[in-house]
C-alpha cells in the first residue's frame, strides 16, 4: 500500500486531472502558496518513489501520475476510516460514492485495493 504525504496527494491531485504536465503547469496549479524550487523538489523526490513517471517531450520534463486516483487515495481512505472516523473502510467507500467524486471503475478498484491491503500476505 502507498504512503502518500499531503504534498505528494496535492501534486497527484492536479496531475490526475491533467497530464502530462510540467513541474511550471502544475506549481501554478496547487493553491499552497510554495515556491517553484519546493514543487520542483518534490516532483523530483516523487519521480524517485515512482509516484510520478518523468519524459521528456520536446527537451522539457513532463510529468504524469505513477499511480491511478484510488491506488493513491487508498492510504488516505484508511486513515480517515481508521483515525478520524473510527468506521469501516468500506462506510468511508461508499461516502465517496455519494459525494460523486469518483467513477464507479474508481470506487470498485479502490474497494478492490482496500480488501487486498486487509488480507495478510501468504507465506512465501
Amino acid at each position: 500500500m502507498v504512503e502518500l504525504t499531503k504534498a505528494e496527494l496535492a501534486v497527484l491531485q492536479v496531475l490526475w486531472k491533467q497530464a502530462p504536465l510540467t513541474v511550471r503547469e502544475v506549481h501554478d496549479q496547487l493553491d499552497n502558496g510554495w515556491a517553484y524550487n519546493t514543487t520542483k523538489t518534490v516532483m523530483d523526490r516523487m519521480a524517485r518513489k515512482s509516484l510520478l513517471e518523468r519524459s521528456r517531450l520536446h527537451g522539457v520534463l513532463i510529468y504524469t501520475p505513477g499511480l491511478s486516483r484510488a491506488q493513491g487515495m487508498v492510504s488516505w481512505v484508511r486513515f480517515i476510516a481508521q483515525q478520524v472516523l473510527e468506521m469501516d473502510d468500506r462506510k468511508v467507500v461508499n461516502m465517496f460514492a455519494d459525494s460523486d467524486l469518483y467513477t464507479e471503475q474508481e470506487l470498485r478498484e479502490l474497494q478492490q485495493l482496500l480488501d487486498k491491503a486487509e488480507k495478510p500476505e501468504p507465506p512465501d
